[in-house]
């Protein structure tokens, strides 16, 4: 089982957002050969995750391997949103045995990032002392 989630579900833009993903083995068997593809789409910048290395941000692999019957596992991929791109992030996750419920294999968190400006003015004058 797949199961994706956001820290803001209405981030402002720049700022950072966390996707968790989690992953279930409802068994009855050990399962084998276990990875999610999670590649962020362009509304988002990598910045870390909390995989210990089996995630690889350039191809969107997270690299599992085993888990028994029952187990769960799950990381966290921060990001920062950009001001434009998509925003659909969907994770799936496949294995080595064949899964008799693929309907809960993917996951999608979609955030709508709220717009940020930085408006200023500068004023000038033509003559600082005038007559």
């Amino acid at each position: 089982v797949m199961a994706k989630s956001v820290s803001n579900a209405a981030p402002n833009v720049g700022s950072n957002v966390t996707f968790t993903l989690s992953v279930t083995n409802n068994g009855p068997s050990n399962a084998t050969g276990v990875s999610v593809t999670d590649l962020l789409p362009a509304g988002y910048t990598y910045v870390s995750d909390t995989s210990g290395g089996a995630y690889n941000s350039g191809t969107g692999l997270w690299t599992i391997g085993a888990l028994a019957n029952g187990a769960s596992t799950s990381i966290n991929v921060t990001a920062t949103v950009r001001a434009s791109g998509s925003y659909a992030n969907t994770a799936t996750v496949t294995g080595s045995q064949g899964d008799p419920t693929p309907g809960n294999n993917s996951s999608t968190s979609t955030p709508v990032p709220v717009p940020v400006t930085d408006l200023s003015v500068v004023k000038s004058v033509s003559n600082a002392t005038p007559n």
